[in-house]
């Protein structure tokens, strides 16, 4: 299920228990590096888990987060949108799972590259030792299965080093 409002993204895991967390954990740990390293390039902020709002009466709605992070390029403004995730197949990755990638977080995502916004998955391909970027237009109609090779990935790296950020900029 969701965390509740107020606890980190990554309290609770829906799959993988508490290995899918000490990746999860590891994967953000890795983003926020690189981001603070590219910062010159790249603004990024991770969102929570949930958000809320007041409603009727004061009581608290909350309310899904289409994706992990969200940002702006430096000097340009454009918009930066993207959900992480982290892998251990060798092959390919599942995007009709919804408890990996869920269909609020597709279409999100697939509206805002639509748009114009730097908006994907970036996926953490732990055997393969690559980052790769999926850009959001791929997203929608949803698949069944994306191969790591065979399909439009852009490398932003190997695993052993920062992610490259810049590599996604004109």
């Amino acid at each position: 299920g969701k965390a509740p409002a107020g606890k980190p993204r990554n309290a609770k895991r829906v799959s993988g228990g508490r290995t899918a967390k000490r990746h999860g954990d590891a994967l953000e740990k890795a983003i926020a590096m690189s981001a603070a390293a590219q910062r010159e390039t790249l603004m990024l902020a991770h969102l929570p888990a949930t958000g809320g709002r007041f409603g009727a009466k004061g009581r608290m709605i909350t309310e899904q987060i289409p994706c992990d992070f969200v940002g702006s390029v430096c000097g340009s403004g454009r918009a930066v949108f993207f959900d992480a995730k982290s892998s251990e197949d060798k092959s390919g990755f599942s995007l009709d799972n919804p408890k990996i990638l869920k269909p609020h977080q597709a279409a999100f995502l697939h509206a805002q590259a639509r748009a114009g916004a730097i908006a994907a998955l970036l996926v953490e391909c732990r055997k393969v030792e690559l980052y790769l970027w999926l850009d959001g237009k791929h997203l929608s109609p949803m698949r069944t299965r994306i191969g790591w090779i065979s399909e439009p990935w852009q490398i932003l790296g190997p695993t052993s080093k920062l992610i490259d950020f810049r590599l996604l900029l004109p």
